[in-house]
This record gives C-alpha cells, structure tokens and sequence, in this order.
C-alpha cells in the first residue's frame, strides 16, 4: 500500500514533432522521503512503414535523452527482422506480427531491446530488435528516460562484449 504522505510531486509537460508524429512527453519529480527523483516519460505512436530500431534512437536523439528504458511497445509489424539468442543468424521474415513484447534500453543512441512477437497462429518467437522491423498498422511507445543516470559501454572480459554502464549523476 501506498503511504501517499511521503510523496509530494510535481509534474510539467510538452511534445515535439518527429517524422510524422508529436511526441509527447511529461517530467515526473516526485519526491520520495525528501528526496528527488526525477522522469521524463516519453509516449509515441509509430506509423505504418516506419522502423522500429531506428525509430527509438532518433526518438531519444531528438528528445535529448542519452539513456531511456522502453516501458511499454504495442502494435504490428508487417516485416521482422530479429537476432536470435547466441547466434550470429536473423530470422527475417515478411508476415504479419503482433508485438507483445518490447523491453530494452537506448543508451548514447544505442539501441539495445528485446522483442517478441506472435504470428496468425499465435507461435511466438524473440530475439534482438534489428534494423528492418517495420511497423504495419501502429506502434505505440512508452520510453522513460533517465535524467539522473548516465550511461556509457565498456568490454566486460566476463561476456566478451561491450556492456552498458549506468552512472548516477545527481
């Protein structure tokens, strides 16, 4: 339950225009035992035809966020393009898919998200969004960016490749 006599918040908000669409966006500052956290939530719909990759690293660039965490990604793809798990393989395919599945991080422009997606028969597969799922009917896209992180990629020798690296700035 929630004791709402610890929080106290205040909120703002504005869009601005991508492509083909305004992005919304809204800063939470919500203070929590005295203390300041701080999100900006941003929330998108996506076009038929438009990239999903791309589109998330020129949402962030364009909304000045350099690490975002996707909350939320519902909509249609009529092309899928995905890695599959510890595999230098893709599954690429032209077909319709839901998306029910999207969760990753954009850090620097860096599109790191997962996504899963069920065809006609409801089979469902995931793996590493790539570059060429595009959107059939629409995507509606929900980001919460980090203000008080930073973020940057290091070599990790554990897992041999270039991990995320999140710094609290404030």
């Amino acid at each position: 339950m929630i004791d709402h006599h610890k929080y106290q918040g205040s909120s703002g908000r504005g869009s601005l225009f991508f492509g083909r669409a305004y992005v919304y966006f809204a800063y939470q500052r919500l203070a929590i035992n005295g203390k300041i956290e701080v999100m900006k939530e941003i929330a998108v719909r996506l076009k038929k035809g438009d990239d999903l990759k791309g589109s998330l690293a020129r949402i962030c660039k364009e909304a000045n966020a350099d690490t975002a965490v996707v909350l939320s990604g519902v909509g249609s793809l009529y092309e899928a393009r995905i890695r599959l798990a510890n595999a230098d393989s893709f599954y690429e395919k032209k077909d319709n898919y839901e998306i029910v599945s999207l969760t990753g991080t954009i850090s620097k422009g860096r599109v790191h998200v997962h996504i899963s997606l069920s065809d006609e028969k409801g089979d469902v597969i995931g793996g590493h969004l790539c570059e060429g799922c595009l959107i059939n009917t629409t995507c509606e896209l929900v980001l919460a960016v980090l203000e008080e992180h930073v973020s940057s990629r290091r070599f990790d020798e554990d897992t041999g490749y270039d991990e995320i690296v999140f710094e609290k700035v404030r």
